[in-house]
């Protein structure tokens, strides 16, 4: 619970910063000038402050929810290679584990703080440091590919790696042996979620 409590607080602290020091009001102006005006702009910006003590509900809700995902793959790949694991010592690391996420976030602050100053929002959305996204032309790729070619980053592969290791030392088994009898069904449900991702944004858009 305190692992819980302390992954959500930083991931608080993480979003808190980038609002302050990322996405200035005249950020927003700018980049959404061309489509409204600044009257809509405004009352949007009032909006989102009269709702944004949600955020303190929401952030540790997806880390929850993300976690009890992450757990059930891992405990089906369990099952079926007949590894003993504890569910919540399961998902006690899965939680713990999320901190390697912080890291793009603080690379993103430092990113528009140094090294590029004339960003937009898009340009926030879009940034993802190491990922496939890198490899394309960002006003060629299609919306709704954005967000697939984002989640396959270098991080998800640390954060991987970072399950395997523990869930060895937890079943006393090669990392190699845990990675393809366990954590390999995290991947799977990884690429299940983006191929769901993809189904509703391609029949609903």
């Amino acid at each position: 619970m305190k692992t819980f409590f302390a992954i959500s607080i930083l991931f608080i602290l993480i979003y808190e910063l980038e609002k302050v020091t990322l996405l200035h009001e005249y950020v927003l102006y700018n980049s959404f000038s061309s489509e409204l005006s600044d009257g809509r702009i405004s009352d949007l910006l009032e909006k989102d402050r009269a709702i944004e003590w949600l955020r303190f509900i929401i952030i540790p809700f997806n880390i929850f929810i993300k976690a009890c995902l992450v757990t059930l793959c891992i405990q089906i790949g369990a099952y079926y290679n007949n590894f003993k694991l504890s569910s919540l010592r399961t998902l006690g690391l899965t939680i713990y584990s999320e901190w390697i996420f912080v890291v793009p976030h603080l690379i993103k602050v430092a990113w528009f703080l140094v090294m590029d100053r004339t960003y937009t929002v898009q340009d926030l959305q879009y940034f993802s440091p190491l990922s496939l996204l890198n490899l394309f032309d960002k006003n060629t790729v299609a919306i709704w590919w954005v967000y697939p070619l984002q989640k396959v980053n270098l991080f998800e592969g640390l954060y991987c790696y970072l399950i395997t290791l523990e869930l060895s030392k937890i079943t006393n088994k090669k990392i190699i042996d845990t990675f393809l009898g366990i954590t390999i069904w995290y991947c799977f449900g990884l690429f299940c979620w983006i191929a769901f991702y993809l189904f509703i944004t391609l029949n609903f858009m």
